[in-house]
């Protein structure tokens, strides 16, 4: 036995994703794995056929539909929260969409918002996507469908042009390289620069709205450029860069060649795009653009000054809540992103401290699952950090609002959906960044949610950047002791105080119970509980039903293992993340006594792994 995986059921996807299941990608020295959809060669012969749907790797985190070499359709690259090919697509509440990226993997995953469907993605042998829907008392039914009906093919009007339908323009700036082609209806050949394009003269900028954004097969992505006045100087910067755009959590994005694939998106739709032109007269100088930030290193510096007219001068009305170490603001910048200013108070040294690090640590760090830091500011004595802005509220307030015999507005699939995310950055931080960081302080007050209710973890103030030859670290401080855990107390560290509080998180939100609702604690009670065989009277009671009890009962199981006191015998956070995402997958065994918790309910000789529900 080598112990090497010989195969493995969630690389080799056929022609189905169910719910949970990745497509995507992992590019490493031993390992180069895709996780793609392949259509079936007949009704009758499940082996491979002619259509595969992957994410492709060598574009910006587009999802294309191939035919061997030849692309069929793409849907334009991702923005953070969609595709920008296909904004409509799920629009209708029905799933959700993630994609998770590093450095050297992404994939891309859906769960459904509603209860009452189940789902399915399936690559047809005509070489579309079907997005099906069912609800166990009825046919399959398709309501979403990949390319869309009036969806044209790929690049069909060649380079340096752009399609509605089957109509054909040529971009600002190019006309037809064959005008008589084009008379005929044949435009593969495109277009070409009407005017020699000399990058050494001035050069200005023409705006195409509301577009399908070009094929990213030749573009690059700089995520640290948010607004279009950087990105302009950064794609003028640069001979060969033909356009650009500022796309969502990718930052600006630079093509460099020739334009293929655009095409013009119906009811205010799609992105602009710009399009750099010979121009007349030269551009406003850099000196005179907007005071917003430079450039410095992976973060943005702002200015004092753009940060205080974000903010309206700090209005109280704008304040959003007031941390430990100062007062937290929502602004608005120059280019209309909404953000989040943290202003530390001036006497706060440690606030100071803990910034500084924040600084270090995010500024490193790019995952879905994590509130991302735009950038600083520091003057005189005063520091104030710059996040992106998440509509929803924190998981804190949504799970232990005061709801007073409303149902919850979490319900089971969202709270499911949220402890993947949740247990997806927590993964990133300890084994996918590069760095092994330890966050410290997992709970629902740290968890934000966006438009979507993807999770966000926030707050790394006493995050610690891990040496992996040592199991543990020295602390000079331990995080609140609600979600401690016990080794905290004798301030010593590893990766797994994250999976411990991470277990406490989990039993949160299935009970919808603060940690300090119980005397003993809520570990104590759930134990108590699970002992005498009572899981459901664990079960959150705003929690809206149906929902599936074994499923719950599971996700207790996993939080139990992530609780036991020793460190070295609970699982690792990819483990964790793994036992939530297949949901089929073996769970660990549970110690037969309640002592290796340090704590003593009745019956504790009892066998927790094998209590059933009553």
């Amino acid at each position: 036995m080598t112990g090497d995986v010989s195969w493995q059921s969630s690389y080799d996807l056929s022609n189905t994703l169910l719910p949970g299941m990745y497509l995507g990608y992992i590019t490493l020295p031993n390992l180069n794995q895709k996780m793609q959809l392949t259509s079936w060669k007949n009704d009758t012969d499940p082996s491979p056929g002619s259509y595969v749907y992957m994410l492709d790797h060598t574009r910006l985190y587009e999802l294309v539909i191939v035919n061997g070499s030849t692309v069929i359709y793409r849907t334009g690259p991702w923005t953070g929260s969609h595709w920008n090919g296909m904004p409509q697509l799920g629009e209708a509440g029905l799933v959700a969409f993630q994609l998770n990226q590093t450095d050297v993997a992404a994939y891309f995953s859906y769960n459904s918002l509603n209860t009452a469907y189940i789902f399915r993605l399936v690559m047809n042998q005509n070489g579309t996507l079907s997005f099906l829907r069912s609800n166990l008392t009825s046919d399959w039914e398709e309501f979403e469908q990949i390319p869309p009906a009036n969806s044209g093919q790929f690049a069909l009007c060649g380079p340096n042009a752009i399609s509605q339908g089957t109509n054909c323009t040529c971009l600002g700036a190019y006309s037809p390289k064959s005008l008589n082609d084009w008379k005929n209806g044949s435009f593969l050949d495109g277009c070409v620069r009407s005017e020699p394009f000399n990058c050494m003269k001035a050069t200005g900028v023409m705006s195409i709205s509301n577009v399908k954004l070009p094929d990213t097969i030749n573009a690059k992505a700089n995520s640290s450029i948010r607004n279009f006045d950087g990105c302009q100087m950064w794609c003028t910067s640069t001979c060969n860069c033909t356009a650009f755009a500022v796309l969502g959590s990718q930052g600006c994005v630079g093509w460099f060649g020739d334009l293929i694939d655009t095409v013009n998106l119906a009811n205010e739709q799609g992105d602009n795009l710009y399009i750099r032109v010979a121009a007349l007269s030269p551009p406003p100088s850099p000196l005179h653009t907007p005071d917003i930030y430079v450039r410095k290193d992976e973060l943005m510096t702002f200015e004092f000054s753009a940060l205080r007219s974000a903010t309206n001068n700090f209005n109280p009305a704008n304040k959003l809540g007031e941390g430990q170490f100062g007062l937290v603001y929502k602004g608005i910048l120059n280019d209309g992103e909404e953000v989040v200013v943290k202003r530390l108070a001036r006497n706060s040294r440690e606030g100071i401290e803990n910034s500084k690090k924040e600084v270090t640590i995010l500024g490193k760090l790019r995952h879905p699952n994590l509130v991302k830091l735009l950038g600083f500011c520091v003057r005189e004595e005063e520091m104030l950090l710059c996040y992106e802005y998440i509509p929803n509220r924190s998981l804190d307030q949504l799970l232990f609002g005061n709801l007073e015999n409303q149902d919850s507005p979490l319900n089971w699939e969202m709270r499911y959906s949220i402890l993947e995310g949740i247990s997806a950055g927590l993964l990133y931080l300890h084994e996918d960044s590069g760095h092994a960081i330890i966050h410290r302080e997992i709970k629902p007050s740290n968890i934000l949610l966006d438009q979507n209710m993807v999770p966000k973890i926030s707050d790394f103030g006493l995050s610690q950047l891990f040496d992996q030859d040592n199991f543990f670290v020295k602390l000079c401080r331990v995080a609140s002791c609600g979600h401690m855990a016990p080794e905290l107390q004798k301030k010593i560290i590893s990766t797994n105080a994250d999976v411990y509080s991470f277990g406490v998180l989990i039993l949160e939100i299935v009970t919808g119970q603060r940690n300090s609702s119980f005397e003993s604690g809520l570990v104590a009670h759930v134990l108590q509980c699970w002992s005498e065989g009572k899981v459901r009277e664990l079960i959150d009671p705003k929690l809206k039903k149906p929902y599936p009890v074994n499923e719950i009962q599971r996700c207790i199981h996993i939080a139990l293992a992530c609780l036991i006191e020793e460190p070295r015998m609970r699982p690792k956070i990819r483990q964790v993340n793994h036992m939530l995402i297949n949901k089929q997958a073996p769970l660990p065994k549970l110690p037969h006594n309640c002592s290796y918790w340090e704590l003593v309910v009745s019956d504790s000789s009892r066998n927790l792994e094998d209590i059933s529900l009553v």
